[in-house]
């Protein structure tokens, strides 16, 4: 009956061994395997006389998979990752976990779990998260800049009205220098009106609208737009425009938003 017993106790361990999702190998201090299971052809592709003709665990796995006196202190070590190549060429990462053990000569069980479409999952999620906050800070700098349009444009329309008014108050002969400073003024504000006028048709959701368009033009504008961004980036940029270029059908504020595009991406990289 105790022979019985035991025999069936083996059947079940070999069945179970040979159903499981993990490859199960039980090596000496050397590390040379004294068993291995019949299913690790489930994540390595080899069946076990190749895996045993390989010699030992490090050849297997890879060298330094674990320290000895370190699993001989804590017993176990878990949670070990190790990225491997299957004997098809493919790339997979395996969850190892190694136990002291004194089974039949073995006195090292290493246990491997394939979490390879578990990893995958988690970088195309990590990827959705960055995706997601990128947009949200998109959103959160649109709202920004639709409420610093409004903020500046009143006092952008004040400068223009009383760089105007100084010109006419400045209009004798003697007032020259005056007129000058007040002339500044009013490019300047007139500049800085343009900005926040392409800053408002960027954020503004509104339809395609093609008409007669200089790609030059657009080009300019941009940079202009991002200048101060690339100041603050200690970069340099540089603009090579061919001339006498004709008018194109297009939609200019399409094209800023390409062309933006493309030159803060540059920036970021």
């Amino acid at each position: 009956r105790a022979y019985q017993a035991l025999r069936e106790s083996e059947e079940l361990h070999r069945a179970t061994l040979g159903n499981i999702s993990d490859a199960v190998f039980l090596t000496d201090d050397g590390g040379r395997f004294t068993f291995v299971c019949p299913n690790v052809d489930v994540i390595f592709g080899y069946v076990p006389d190749e895996v045993q003709a390989m010699g030992t665990l490090g050849q297997f796995l890879g060298e330094d998979l674990f320290d000895a006196d370190e699993l001989t202190a804590a017993g176990e070590i878990r949670n070990l990752e190790r990225e491997i190549v299957s004997k098809s060429g493919q790339g997979r990462v395996v969850l190892i976990t190694l136990r002291r053990v004194a089974i039949q000569g073995g006195t090292v069980l290493c246990t491997c779990r394939d979490v390879t479409e578990r990893k995958q999952a988690e970088r195309e999620l990590a990827g959705a998260r960055l995706e997601l906050a990128h947009a949200a800070r998109l959103a959160l700098v649109g709202e920004m800049t639709a409420s610093i349009v409004h903020d500046v444009q009143q006092p952008l329309t004040s400068i223009q009205a009383n760089a105007a008014a100084g010109l006419l108050m400045a209009a004798g002969p003697e007032a020259s220098g005056l007129r000058d400073v007040f002339r500044d003024i009013q490019g300047a504000s007139r500049d800085a009106a343009a900005i926040v006028d392409r800053l408002r048709a960027l954020v503004r959701k509104r339809p395609l609208e093609l008409r007669p368009t200089d790609v030059n033009g657009v080009a300019s504008d941009v940079l202009q737009l991002v200048q101060p961004h690339a100041t603050r980036r200690r970069v340099t940029l540089h603009a090579e425009l061919a001339r006498s270029l004709p008018t194109v059908d297009a939609d200019p504020v399409g094209l800023q938003q390409v062309i933006l595009n493309l030159i803060v991406n540059a920036l970021e990289s």
